[in-house]
C-alpha cells in the first residue's frame, strides 16, 4: 500500500499533537494489529498489549519520533515487536509460583513446608533466569510438582514455548538433560550461594518422603548435585 499525501497530511497533524489524527491513523490496523501480537505469542494479554503499542506510538509521533519514512504499518509493528519482546522478559524475571500459600488454620509443619518451598521458589528463580529458564522452571513444575511423565511434560513444554513466541523446539534429549543433570546441578550452585537455603537440605529429605511435592529422585538428585558442588 504506497504512503499518500492525506497520510502525510494526517502524520503531520499528529506530529503537531493532534490526537484525533492520530486516532484516524491507526483505525485501519488496529483488529491486525491484535491478531500480530497473538501471534508472537501473547493471545491472553493481546488486548492490553495492543492498548500499550498505541499509547508508545502516539508518544513517539506526538514527540516527533516518527518522520513518516515508509509505511506508518511498519512502524507500528516495529513498535508491537518491541513490546512483546519486553512483556516476554517481564514474564522471564517473575518467580513461578510453585506451591500453594498456607491457609489460615496451617498448622506449624504445613508452615515449615511452606518455608521450604518458598526457598526453593526463590533458588530456582537464581538458578534458571531468562527466557529459558522459564521453561526450564515449567519442566521441574510439570515433571517434579505434577508428578507427569517426560513424554507429558515434553508435549507441555512446547506448546508453552509455542505461546510464549520462544524459538526453540524442545527435545526428548534436551529435556532429559535439564532435569536429570542441570536442573539439579544449577539448583545446588544456588542453595549454596544462599545462605538462609543453605540448611534447607535437611528438610528436603523429610518433605520429599512424604510423597507430597518433591520426588524422592529429585532428593537423590539435589543431593548428589550438593556433593559435588562442595568438592
Amino acid at each position: 500500500m504506497a504512503v499518500t499525501r492525506a497520510d502525510y497530511a494526517l502524520a503531520y497533524r499528529a506530529q503537531q499533537g493532534e490526537q484525533a489524527a492520530f486516532e484516524e491513523m491507526v483505525a485501519p490496523y488496529r483488529s491486525a494489529l491484535r491478531g500480530y501480537l497473538r501471534r508472537l505469542g501473547v493471545r491472553g494479554e493481546a488486548e492490553d498489549l495492543t492498548q500499550e503499542v498505541l499509547w508508545r506510538t502516539w508518544s513517539q509521533v506526538a514527540s516527533g519520533g516518527y518522520q513518516h519514512q515508509g509505511q506508518f504499518v511498519a512502524y507500528l509493528y516495529g513498535v508491537a515487536d518491541r513490546v512483546a519482546s519486553e512483556h516476554r522478559r517481564r514474564l522471564a524475571r517473575q518467580p513461578l509460583p510453585l506451591f500453594p500459600e498456607p491457609s489460615r488454620n496451617s498448622t506449624a509443619r504445613d508452615l515449615e513446608v511452606a518455608y521450604m518451598r518458598r526457598l526453593l521458589e526463590r533458588c530456582l528463580a537464581k538458578a534458571l533466569p531468562g527466557d529459558m529458564g522459564v521453561l526450564k522452571r515449567l519442566a521441574f513444575a510439570y515433571h517434579y510438582q505434577d508428578h507427569q511423565r517426560v513424554a507429558v511434560t515434553l508435549k507441555r513444554l512446547n506448546q508453552e514455548a509455542a505461546r510464549l513466541g520462544l524459538k526453540v523446539v524442545v527435545t526428548d534429549a534436551l529435556l532429559r538433560g535439564w532435569l536429570y543433570r542441570e536442573i539439579p546441578q544449577k539448583l545446588a550452585a544456588a542453595f549454596l550461594a544462599d545462605p538462609e537455603a543453605r540448611g534447607w537440605l535437611d528438610g528436603l529429605e523429610e518433605l520429599a518422603g512424604e510423597g507430597r511435592q518433591l520426588r524422592d529422585t529429585l532428593a537423590a538428585r539435589l543431593k548428589a548435585a550438593f556433593r559435588a558442588a562442595r568438592r
